[in-house]
This record gives structure tokens, C-alpha cells and sequence, in this order.
């Protein structure tokens, strides 16, 4: 009896795509499970958003450095709450959730990070901005400040830093692209109709985004 339902389970998820079979064992669709799960939220921003199986003294670390600056973090999650009530924030959100996943990756979140994943062997933490011509100086000061504070605050000091912006620069704020990138080291990548934009060294390092030049 226990055998037959063994195997009813095991055809269902075969048939859903959940496992699959190679060389007679049974394994994860990592891929369609990605596809199923939606952003994986997480209550506590003193919690590891990427956390390393291997060093659970990143516990405790990222614990010590949310205490330490939880005004900041009170000011900076109404901050985020108000930013997520915006269309805009939310498409941008959902565009690089979707590519996330579609690269076989889980897109995470909490109350101050707006999506955070590891693809390969590399930790990604994303802020994402709306931007208008009279707000994009601001917009874009205050998302690298929150990226790098982010990456402190997780104790991620190799984690690559993408600020994902509503518009393309205007010609007079162009000259930000090369600073973010060539000094700060951080990826830009804006918007465009439903499509994601970014420059040749983006694209080539952010391939699982799909970038369009």
C-alpha cells in the first residue's frame, strides 16, 4: 500500500514538473520551483538575506550592526514602505524579480532591501528608484547611499550593488552612469518600456538581467 502512494506522489510531481528523473533517481526542478515561488520575504532586517551555510557568526554580526544603527533602519523601512505603495517601484521590482527567477535564483527581500539574490557564486543586492527629471539627482544620491549601508548591514562586502532607476539619465545627470560605476562600483540599470537597460560592462556582468543595450 505505502509503495503505490509512493509512487501516485512521486508521478504527480513528475508530472508537475517539480522532479525530475536522470539515471533513475529523482531530482529538484530547481528551475520550476524558481518559476512557482514568489519573492521570499523576510520579517526581520537583523536577519542574513544571503546567508553563508558555512559561518553562522554572520548571524550574530548582522544582528550586532542592525542594533547598532536601528534608528537609521526605523527611518529607512518607512522610507521603504512608502516607496513600495508606488506603481512604479513595484514594476520595477517585478521586472528584475521576474528575471531573477527566470536565471533559476530566488529574488528575497525584507523590510529595508528591496530584492537581494546569489546566482553562481555571487551575492546581488538591488535598490530600486522611480526617477523624474526633478528628482533624479536626489533619487540616485540616496539609493547608493542605502546600497552600500544595505551591504554593511548584511555584512556582504563582496556583493555586487545594482541601483535599478525608473528613467535613462537626462543629458545633464549622464555623467552619474560613469561615477556609479567607474568609481563607486555600482551597477546601473534603468528602465524602458517594460525592458531593462544597462551599459556593455553591465550587461556582461548582469547577464541573467537579459539587458538591452
Amino acid at each position: 500500500m505505502a509503495p503505490r502512494r509512493i509512487s501516485t506522489v512521486i508521478s504527480w510531481l513528475v508530472d508537475l514538473g517539480i522532479i525530475i528523473v536522470q539515471n533513475s533517481r529523482y531530482i529538484l526542478s530547481t528551475q520550476t520551483i524558481n518559476q512557482r515561488v514568489q519573492n521570499i520575504g523576510f520579517d526581520n532586517p537583523d536577519e542574513p538575506l544571503l546567508p553563508n551555510p558555512n559561518d553562522l557568526n554572520e548571524y550574530t554580526i548582522v544582528q550586532q550592526r542592525s542594533a547598532a544603527a536601528q534608528e537609521t533602519i526605523v527611518t529607512y523601512r518607512n522610507n521603504a514602505a512608502v516607496e513600495r505603495a508606488d506603481n512604479v517601484h513595484r514594476d520595477l521590482v517585478n521586472l528584475t524579480s521576474e528575471r531573477i527567477r527566470n536565471a533559476g535564483a530566488l529574488p528575497k527581500f525584507n523590510q529595508l532591501i528591496d530584492l537581494a539574490t546569489h546566482i553562481g557564486n555571487t551575492d546581488y543586492i538591488f535598490e530600486m528608484k522611480s526617477t523624474t527629471a526633478n528628482n533624479e539627482k536626489s533619487q540616485i544620491r540616496a539609493g547608493l547611499s542605502q546600497l552600500y549601508e544595505y551591504r554593511y548591514l548584511q555584512n556582504k562586502p563582496q556583493a555586487r550593488l545594482v541601483l535599478v532607476i525608473e528613467n535613462p539619465l537626462s543629458q545633464n545627470e549622464s555623467w552619474r552612469q560613469d561615477y556609479l560605476e567607474q568609481d563607486r562600483d555600482v551597477y546601473l540599470v534603468w528602465d524602458g518600456n517594460n525592458q531593462l537597460y544597462g551599459n556593455d560592462r553591465t550587461r556582461n556582468d548582469l547577464n541573467f538581467l537579459g539587458l538591452i543595450p
